[in-house]
């Protein structure tokens, strides 16, 4: 019974999707983030953060300085970047044309093949 409702009140909102292979890769036009905060304290963390940072070497040198100034020794370190999904290219050079295996370092992502029925 609960089958068939769902099947009934979802009928016009399928989709139907077909597998496109896609390779994850970093965004080269954005620069990747590196972070440390400090969360040395008995009570409560320190707080103390390097902000945002283009390289681990200038966060490292900030816990190494906040360190010296007052004996803190536990960081959470954050890295942040941009991704974005880019289609693999197949012998032929169309996107999508490939093997299910997606090519080396592939992923899949489903993409619908046809609009929602309204």
């Amino acid at each position: 019974m609960l089958a068939g409702h769902r099947r009934q009140a979802h009928e016009r909102t399928r989709r139907v999707f077909r597998y496109v292979p896609f390779v994850i890769a970093q965004d080269p036009s954005a620069l990747p983030e590196y972070e440390a905060r400090c969360v040395s304290g008995d009570e409560a963390d320190c707080g103390a953060s390097s902000g945002p940072c283009r390289g681990p070497e200038e966060v490292e040198e900030w816990q190494r300085g906040h360190t010296r100034e007052t004996r803190h020794l536990r960081y959470r370190r954050l890295f942040a970047d941009y991704a974005v999904l880019e289609p693999v290219m197949s012998r032929t050079g169309s996107a999508g044309a490939t093997d299910r295996t997606g090519g080396p370092g592939g992923t899949w992502a489903g993409v619908p093949d046809t609009p929602p029925r309204t």
